[in-house]
């Protein structure tokens, strides 16, 4: 593995990601620069006002 291969999302958030996935069945999206809020966002999640 290069050292550019050592990164944030490979040590701590792919590794999780994959471990509540396999232990736990969750399913991963990743959502960085592409959610939004409403009933047809990607998460299905709604602003509180």
């Amino acid at each position: 593995m290069s050292p550019l291969s050592y990164t944030e999302d490979t040590l701590v958030q792919q590794t999780t990601a994959e471990y509540l996935e396999q232990q736990l069945g969750w399913e991963s999206i990743y959502a960085y620069n592409n959610e939004d809020f409403g009933p047809d966002s990607l998460t299905i999640r709604e602003i509180e006002e």
